[in-house]
């Protein structure tokens, strides 16, 4: 009994087997029937079979031993219809398990499938305010970014329009420094005309 028959190197499929091993003392019934439920799941999610079936030996010997079964077969169904990843459901059955004592042996199935309910709703609002966050958080970003870039054209404009400024402000100086030159030159070619008609 073992998970991917074809795919595993006999290290892997000694320690699967183990692990399989480990879940025994867990089930005290005649019906052996956990441990196929057990290696399927483990061949079916070769991701996160090894690290479920662990945590299930860890963690299932804290429910009444009446109510195993019921509980191995929530975890399975509940690993496939709402967490898909090992990780998440760990998190979710750690929070449930100091609660255990509060319910009787024919109650705690029953109660870890009502607290999955409603952990998941409650995740799915948590995510939905992050989500909310994350968009007002980027909305601001966007917001002072264009801030930034509104601004950096102005002073890009002022730049542009002070350049055009100074430029036209030599041209002017240019055009009355030549005009100056060329008066002067003009009085100069009149006083030599002059000079000229003089001497004559």
């Amino acid at each position: 009994m073992h998970f991917a028959p074809s795919k595993e190197t006999v290290p892997q499929s000694i320690a699967n087997v183990k692990l399989l091993t480990q879940a025994i003392p867990n089930f005290t019934t005649g019906d052996v029937s956990y441990l196929d439920k057990l290696a399927t799941f483990g061949k079916k999610n070769p991701r996160d079979g090894y690290a479920f079936i662990e945590y299930t030996n860890k963690t299932i010997g804290k429910f009444d031993s009446t109510a195993r079964n019921g509980i191995l077969d929530l975890l399975i169904e509940s690993y496939y219809k709402n967490f898909k990843v090992i990780g998440k459901q760990i998190e979710a059955t750690d929070l449930f398990l100091p609660m255990i004592a509060h319910f009787d042996s024919t109650q705690q199935t029953t109660a870890l499938k009502q607290y999955y309910k409603i952990y998941l709703a409650k995740n799915i609002e948590r995510e939905r305010r992050i989500e909310q966050i994350n968009y007002q958080y980027q909305s601001k970003i966007q917001e002072a970014e264009s801030k930034y870039q509104y601004k950096k054209r102005q002073k890009f404009e002022l730049r542009k329009r002070g350049f055009y400024g100074a430029g036209a402000g030599i041209v002017l100086i240019a055009l009355i420094a030549l005009i100056l030159v060329s008066l002067s030159v003009q009085r100069n070619v009149k006083d030599i005309a002059e000079k000229l008609a003089q001497k004559k």
